[in-house]
């Protein structure tokens, strides 16, 4: 099944795309999806969902640490032009 990417998810991607490894926090940034210094619950639904399309990976984190997300080939291969 083909999932569209919205354009959230696209700046998301080509983010991660020229940056290599982010945190939760750099990329809802990146995205507007950060108030008051806080992540909104939109960014972390947005990387699960990109993560469950196999479009982004999560390195292993410690509970209290913060989250690192990289790009697939999958991911790469969605927002190439």
């Amino acid at each position: 099944m083909s999932h569209q990417l919205s354009l959230i998810e696209h700046i998301a991607l080509n983010f991660l795309a020229k940056g290599g490894r982010a945190t939760t926090a750099a990329i809802a940034s990146t995205c507007g999806l950060v108030v008051g210094g806080r992540c909104l619950p939109q960014a972390r639904n947005m990387l699960r969902r990109l993560q469950r399309r196999g479009h982004i990976a999560n390195g292993y984190t410690a509970p209290g640490h913060y989250a690192v997300w990289s790009i697939t080939d999958a991911g790469r291969k969605a927002v190439q032009p």
